[in-house]
Formats: structure tokens, C-alpha cells, sequence
């Protein structure tokens, strides 16, 4: 459809910087260093440090009694990142984030030399992930994380260490980035210097440092600086609690929780961390904190109760083993509620949570190397095997036995001045167990099923409310929930705000599904404002047809409507349909717009007369600026949305079997045909035209509908 000019050109900086860096000879050396103190900040492409494996990993059980079946889930060793060389010394992997697809590492060393690096990985072709590495010969890095701004972008990454200074002191620090639209660190960052040996780790916008140091927070607003809360001695993590809007704390030597951070701090022993260097780590899933306490196993606690709910002794270690090598380094649950949990040279123990709150661990997992980190997400588990690198393995089939609660985003269309239509999802549960679920709301943060609640029938599978009553310009907060005979299970919070009175009367509701549309008036036409999202079901981008209607959801690759229903793609761009599904997809009353139609609205935008009868790219009025949404393009110079049309980059399902260009370009159908192929509209990001044409009927396009 169209080149990316954009990778071209980071393609030309590539060349020019592989040009002017001086690399040694080794394949994995990332940097080179002339021994002088300073930080390497060139983005360099270390792509070849990535080993394709695709290599089934056996998950051993550990006791004969595990609810585990023989074929209940799936382990592939996808890949294996070599770990990198600076300065002539092999560094190694410390901590991992990741988001939608980027992969960011954390690299330090032992010992008292201060070496280190970061790196981030796309993994968004999984055939072809890209490596873009940044050295530091005077700096090392002990945490990562990735910080979602208030308007839900991934727009900042905050690193977590120690560095040396030019006298030759270390000094614990955090250093902020801003990220570009493509993931990559931009300009140079803000460095802060901190109280204590080293800074530990951060998570969300608190930071801890360990011996002689304390605990602080980002500034969200501006993120521009930090502030010092409290002392904590030994500090060797950090977590943020959303459903309290506070921080837990893990201190060590002996292990101990700090809760209630930063104005009610309480103090809870749990023991372990036992030895100095030991890696030790607590994150909070569902007002649980699951702390990996070294020695002392892995502990779960209640945020609300304050105590230890459930446990698992460190692994044994054969005889004659160092201690410090068998001990629970990290914990990481996914969004499915599965837990894997860092055990050193015994592996990844893989766990759940059964309904009464009780651990199960289901297996292990044995990469032959000694494992300090662990990050899931989604379907995929990273591994930080230290020097040896880290491993990506993707799974499948893996069940927790506890319901897992997502809360949807809400479009501008879905809130008005009195009401709103929202909704979330329940998975991983068996139906019978869940007797209710919902949503629920406040003008308070981390809202109750004791507050305001709209319930949606029981059992697992998608959640679908209007709420009313509502107060105009107001601030509301929202979470779905998923109730059992013992407990209620919360998903994540969404905030919104409603309309001043009188939006209420620019919108339509599709009773097929109850989605609700933002709707325009054009000239004499009325539109609908947003992307058709009519769902009745779904296929992966690989199967397609020119004569049986078929529907996609950008980057879901199964047949799962209410799956694919839970993506970001589907609550922001909708539905791609080809030609023939498009044909029938608006509701009663609404149509597929003609060619024709498109050209009056084309006119009464200001194009010219002669030109909407040509075909390819016409400039005349400048309408495709006048109906791109102002953001969301990676390039917003031509886009002003004028007309209030808010056309939105939603990419499209390629004929060959493929999903393309999101945040580039989008098409919408036409009821026309020509030569066996289906008319459209194209907007692309790099200019203020819009493309008419003709394209293969098996592609995945958007859909907008005309009144009748």
C-alpha cells in the first residue's frame, strides 16, 4: 500500500551510526569503550544477539498430586538474547519490563566494577525482532520501567542504579527518558542523584535505594523531578498499589513489608533475605502483595488484612550447592492470574492461586542456567538468566483457576452528560464459580461492589452496562468486578468524564450489540463519527475470502469473539471487514456508503468539483485533513479534524494474510465494485489527501455508515 518512509530513514541513521561506532570483533560486543568515564548513548541495532530456538520446554511436576494434566499447556523457547559486551566485559540481564510488544532490559554487572546498558527489543514481527541497545561504561542498572502518562500513552522509561561520578564515588540514581512514538529513548535524560549504595527498583512512580538510602516518588506531573519520602534501610524493592493508591516497600536482612507508604506506613516480618547481595522482589496483583523473600520462599499477603495468606519454602538444593544459589529471587503474575516464580539454579516454578486462596505449583521449568528475573505478560514469559542472557518463551493452554477481571476503556461517544455504556471481562474462571459480575462506581478512586453497581448476569465471559444517573462534568471512577461464594475479584480502574448537557443527542445505539456511536451531521448527510464495530465473529488475519463474509480485529489471531472483543484494537480503531461482510455490517437505518455518497461529502467539505471524479490521491479542499482525527497518526501535521469526522489510523488486514500499517494509514469500504474489486477511501499520515480507489475484496477495511 505504501513504504514506511519513515523506517527508511531510521534504516540510513542505522547504517551511518554502524559507520561511525568502533565495534571489536566479537558478535555480541554492543559497545566499545576507550576507558574514559561517560555514558554511550547511540542507539545501536544488535539484532543478531537474537537466537531463534523454537524448542518445546517440558513443565516437570514436582508432585505427583498437581491438578496439572500432561497436555494442559504449552512451553516454547522462542528465543534466546545473548547477553551483551561492554567495555570488553560480558554484562548481564537485571530486570525486564514490558508493553504492547517492546521488550525493555536492565543490565549491570557483579563485583565492584560499574558496567552496565539497556536495551529495547520489538517483538512486533515475531519472525524478525529488532535489538536497539544503549551502553554505559560509568553507569549500571538494577530496574526498569515503562510509565503510562495520564492520557494512557507508554510515554516515559525510568531506569533504576548506580553510577560513578567523574571524582570516582558511586552514588545511587534514577535517570527518566522520554520515549518516541517508536520506543525508542529520545534526547538525553533527566539524571537524579539519590541517597544510598544503589537504587534497587522502581515500579509505577516510586523508587527504593538500599543501604543508607529510602524511598521516593517521580513527579507525575511534568516528570521532571523526585521527591524524597521516608528512610528505608536495605530497601531491595518497591510496589504500587492501585486499589489503595499507595506504595508496599520489601526491606531485607531480615525481610519485612512496609505497607501503607508514603502516610500510614505498617511494618509486617516475613524473614528470608538473609544474604547481603541476595535479589529480592514484591508486586501487588489484586490488593495481594506476592513477595519473593531470597531464602525465605515466596510469601502472599493481604493488603487489607496484613497477613500471610499463603507460602512456598525455597527450592531444595542438592548437597554440596552454595545456598545463595537455590533461593526465590523474583515473582511475576500475568494478566491471567498465573505466577512464576524466580528460583535461581532450580528454575521457574509455575503456580497458581485456587479459590481459597491457597498456592499450587504446578511445575518447573529448567533452562539449564541460574534465573534472577522473571516478567509476564500476556501469553509470553521472560526469563533473565544473568550473564547467559534472557529467554522469551511463549505459552499456551496454562489455566489459574482464578478469575481474572478486565475493565474496558471507554470511548468519547460511550460517555454523555447522564449516562454511560461501559463494560469489561471475566476470564480463567469456570462459569459455575462466578455467581455475579459487573461494574462498579464512585467519585472515589478504587470504587466497591458496596458503592454504586450495575450487575450483568453470572459466569465468566464479557460484561456489557449502561450506567445512569450520572452527574454532568463530573469524574467518575470504575472498575468490573466478578463475584464468588467467598470473594470479589476487581479488574483495573478507568476514570471518565461526562459531557456537559446536550451531548446526548450526537449519538446512536446499534441494539444488536449495544455499542454506541458518535454521530455527525455533514452537508445533508449524517455519518457515524467512529469505526463500525459489529462483531457477530471473528478470524485470524490468515484465513480470508472474497465471497463469504469475514470479520478481523487488528493483531487478534483467533476465532474468540469475546477475545477478541477484550483488545485495545477493537475498543479504539473496531472492526476490519472485508468487502462482502461490509456490505451488510451497518445496523437498520444505516447503510454502507456508495461512491457517490462519498463524493457529496467530499464537496461539502470544499473539494472541487472536477477532482472528486479522479482517482488516487486528490488534495483539493485539503478533506483528508478535515476528517483525520487531530491524534493518533504517528505524524499529526495533516491532521485537523475539522469536520469532526475523527478518522483514526486503524491499519488494515493485508489479502496475503497479514496486519498492516496501524498508526499509519486506514481504508474504508465503498458498496462499489469494479473488476471484481471493491471501492474505498484511503487516509494516509503523510499527507492531507484522500486516496480513491479500488482493492482486493479479501481486505480488511474499516467501516463507517450513512444514515438512510
Amino acid at each position: 500500500m505504501k513504504t514506511k518512509l519513515r523506517h527508511i530513514i531510521k534504516a540510513g541513521l542505522l547504517i551511518i551510526l554502524v559507520s561511525i561506532l568502533s565495534f571489536c570483533t566479537k558478535d555480541n560486543n554492543l559497545y566499545s569503550g576507550d576507558g574514559k568515564q561517560g555514558n554511550s548513548n547511540e542507539i545501536t541495532n544488535n539484532s543478531d544477539r537474537v537466537k531463534a530456538i523454537n524448542q518445546l520446554i517440558p513443565l516437570k511436576k514436582i508432585k505427583s498430586s498437581s491438578s496439572l494434566q500432561d497436555d494442559d499447556c504449552v512451553f516454547t523457547l522462542k528465543y534466546m538474547v545473548d547477553a551483551p559486551i561492554v567495555a570488553g566485559q560480558k554484562v548481564q540481564a537485571s530486570h525486564i519490563a514490558y508493553h504492547n510488544d517492546h521488550m525493555y532490559l536492565s543490565y549491570n554487572t557483579a563485583g565492584d566494577i560499574v558496567l552496565g546498558g539497556y536495551e529495547m527489543i520489538n517483538l512486533e514481527s515475531a519472525d524478525y525482532p529488532e535489538v536497539h541497545a544503549i551502553g554505559a561504561i560509568d553507569s549500571e542498572y538494577h530496574s526498569v520501567e515503562l510509565y503510562n502518562d495520564p492520557s494512557g500513552n507508554i510515554s516515559k522509561l525510568i531506569l533504576a542504579g548506580v553510577r560513578s561520578k567523574y571524582d570516582g564515588e558511586l552514588t545511587s540514581m534514577v535517570q527518566l527518558f522520554s520515549l518516541g512514538t517508536d520506543g525508542l529513548p529520545v534526547g538525553d535524560p533527566l539524571t537524579i542523584d539519590l541517597n544510598g549504595y544503589a537504587a534497587t527498583d522502581v515500579n509505577h512512580l516510586g523508587v527504593v535505594t538500599g543501604t543508607g538510602g529510602g524511598f521516593y516518588t517521580i513527579h507525575q506531573n511534568g516528570f521532571n523531578g523526585i521527591t524524597y519520602i521516608t528512610d528505608l534501610e536495605d530497601a531491595r524493592s518497591i510496589a504500587y498499589c492501585q486499589d489503595k493508591d499507595e506504595y508496599v516497600a520489601l526491606l531485607g536482612n531480615p525481610g519485612r513489608l512496609i505497607t501503607g507508604l508514603p502516610g500510614k506506613a505498617n511494618t509486617i516480618p516475613l524473614g528470608g533475605i538473609s544474604f547481603g547481595e541476595t535479589k529480592a522482589m514484591v508486586r501487588v496483583v489484586n490488593n495481594k502483595a506476592f513477595v519473593a523473600l531470597g531464602d525465605g520462599g515466596l510469601k502472599v499477603v493481604n493488603l487489607e488484612t496484613g497477613q500471610v495468606i499463603s507460602s512456598l519454602a525455597a527450592p531444595e538444593h542438592p548437597a554440596g550447592e552454595p545456598d545463595e544459589d537455590y533461593v526465590t529471587n523474583s515473582v511475576s503474575v500475568n494478566e491471567y492470574g498465573q505466577i512464576f516464580i524466580a528460583n535461581g539454579a532450580a528454575g521457574i516454578y509455575v503456580a497458581k492461586m485456587n479459590t481459597n486462596d491457597e498456592l499450587e505449583v504446578l511445575g518447573f521449568l529448567d533452562l539449564d542456567a541460574s534465573i534472577n528475573h522473571v516478567e509476564a505478560s500476556g501469553d509470553f514469559l521472560f526469563a533473565a538468566a544473568g550473564k547467559n542472557g534472557v529467554a522469551i518463551i511463549h505459552l499456551s493452554g496454562l489455566k489459574s483457576g482464578v478469575p481474572v477481571v478486565t475493565t474496558n476503556d471507554l470511548l468519547p461517544s460511550e460517555v454523555l452528560s447522564t449516562s454511560a455504556s461501559t463494560g469489561g471481562f471475566v476470564s480463567n474462571a469456570e462459569d459455575e464459580s462466578i455467581i455475579s459480575k459487573g461494574i462498579c462506581w464512585s467519585t472515589n478512586h478504587s470504587p466497591t461492589f458496596l458503592d454504586n453497581k450495575k450487575l450483568d448476569g453470572d459466569g465468566s465471559g464479557n460484561i456489557k452496562v449502561e450506567l445512569s444517573g450520572l452527574n454532568n462534568n463530573t469524574t467518575y471512577y470504575i472498575r468490573a468486578f466478578a463475584k464468588t461464594q467467598d470473594q470479589t475479584f476487581y479488574g483495573n480502574e478507568v476514570s471518565f468524564t461526562t459531557q456537559s448537557s446536550g451531548y446526548d443527542e450526537s449519538s446512536f445505539v446499534d441494539n444488536r450489540d449495544s455499542n454506541r456511536y458518535k454521530i455527525i451531521s455533514l452537508g445533508s448527510q449524517t455519518w457515524m463519527a467512529e469505526n463500525l464495530a459489529w462483531l457477530p465473529e471473528v478470524y485470524p488475519a490468515g484465513s480470508g475470502s472474497v465471497i463469504e463474509p469475514y470479520y478481523y480485529v487488528y493483531d487478534y489471531n483467533g476465532f474468540a469473539v469475546i477475545e477478541a472483543k477484550g483488545k485495545t484494537s477493537y475498543a479504539q480503531y473496531g472492526v476490519l471487514y472485508n468487502w462482502y461482510a461490509a456490505q451488510s455490517a451497518c445496523p437498520d437505518g444505516w447503510h454502507l456508503p456508495s461512491d457517490n455518497e462519498w463524493k457529496q461529502l467530499e464537496i461539502a467539505l470544499g473539494m472541487e468539483g472536477p477532482d472528486v471524479d479522479l482517482y488516487r490521491f486528490r488534495m483539493s479542499g485539503l478533506v483528508g485533513a478535515q476528517i483525520k482525527n487531530e491524534t493518533g497518526w504517528s505524524y499529526n501535521q495533516y491532521s485537523s479534524n475539522s469536520s469532526g469526522f475523527s478518522a483514526l489510523p486503524a491499519g488494515f488486514r493485508a489479502k496475503g494474510g497479514s496486519y498492516q500499517h496501524q498508526g499509519d494509514y486506514t481504508a474504508f469500504w465503498t458498496s462499489e465494485e469494479i473488476d471484481n474489486h471493491g471501492g474505498q477511501r484511503g487516509l494516509y499520515y503523510f499527507n492531507s489527501a484522500v486516496f480513491r480507489g479500488y482493492w482486493f475484496k479479501s481486505a480488511g477495511f474499516s467501516v463507517r455508515c450513512v444514515k438512510d
